[in-house]
This record gives C-alpha cells, structure tokens and sequence, in this order.
C-alpha cells in the first residue's frame, strides 16, 4: 500500500500516492497517512513508519487549513529537533549458508553495495551514501526474492562457475560483482561470454 503509484509534477514529486494511502517526503525520509474532510471539519494523520512517531491534525474549519501541510511540517521539526536514533546493530546468531558466500561488498558497475543479513533478510545498502537500497528474503533452491526497494517482487540469483565458486549475481538485469565492471561476468543486456 506504501509503494507510490502516481505523483504529480504540480507536487515537484514530494507527494504521491500508494494503494489509497498518500505519502509525502519528510520526517526521517518518507511519511504515510492521509487527510481528510467534510463540510466543517478538516483532518490529517500521517506516520513516520522508521521513528514510529505520528502526527495528528483536526480543525472545524472548512477552507484555509493546510492539514497535510501541518502534520508534515510537524514531523520535519521533530526529526530536526530531536533525530532518528538508530536501532542498535546486534550481530546476527544463525546466518544460512545459502547467505554467508554473498555476504560482503558487491558492484553494480563501479557502485559499491554491501549485502548484509539481518535476521531474515539479506539487506543491500550503499555505504557511502548510508542508506538501504534494496532488501531480499532467501527462497528454497537458492534464490533471494526482493521485499523492499528498487527490487521488490524481483528475484536474486547466484549464478556458478563450473567449479561452483559464484561468478556473479543477477536480478533481472542487474549484475552485481565482486570486483567493478568484472570482465568475467557477462554484460548486461548482452550475450553470455
């Protein structure tokens, strides 16, 4: 319901909407809520989903309110004021073997990503910009399925060398490698070496 499905350019895409939930930049990074009206009454709810914090606003007005405008700024304050504390990191127990080979520093290209698991998911973030890109569940036969991010529904695979040591990995047309533009891997979107 949180993946954005239209925006407008009127917006400059600071708002969209997901399935019947609006979203809007602010807070940590992305809020989710919605407003709401009828004659003589306004109203706005919207969440930041990493703080867990909310931001409610209801008003017996009819015009003049700028209730998501409000709610949104509110949160911006917050996150300015007082900012998100991190979830302490606690390393990991029982890691699969499926995920321990691709754990580690992988390139798309020259962009360095580091896959990471966090107890049930292999979590691809860029390091230098510090943030989460993308977000995988491990699926029986070797496979990893995106849950979150720029590959959600898409599919993770290991692809082998003969001698079963991993050459790559690929997700749709994503190649990801170990070392940046590795000529043993295959070009996207061109024919197998």
């Amino acid at each position: 319901m949180c993946i954005p499905q239209s925006g407008s350019r009127a917006s400059a895409l600071t708002n969209s909407h997901g399935l019947g939930i609006a979203l809007a930049r602010g807070g940590s990074g992305f809020l989710v809520g919605h407003t709401g009206s009828m004659p003589g009454f306004l109203a706005g709810c919207f969440a930041d989903p990493v703080r867990r914090t909310a931001a409610v606003v209801m008003a017996n007005a009819t015009v003049g309110m700028r209730c998501e405008g409000l709610v949104v700024d509110l949160l911006d304050t917050l996150e300015q004021c007082e900012g998100t504390v991190p979830v302490p990191w606690r390393p990991s127990r029982d890691v699969p073997e499926s995920v321990l080979e691709i754990l580690g520093v992988w390139h798309w290209g020259n962009t360095a990503l580091s896959f990471a698991w966090d107890e049930k998911w292999l979590v691809v973030s860029n390091p230098v910009r510090r943030a989460e890109s993308h977000r995988f569940v491990p699926e029986e036969g070797g496979t990893f399925l995106g849950t979150r991010g720029y590959h959600n529904g898409e599919r993770l695979h290991v692809v082998r060398n003969d001698d079963g040591s991993i050459n790559h990995l690929v997700c749709e047309t994503f190649v990801y490698t170990r070392t940046p533009y590795d000529p043993a891997a295959p070009i996207p979107g061109g024919h197998p070496g």
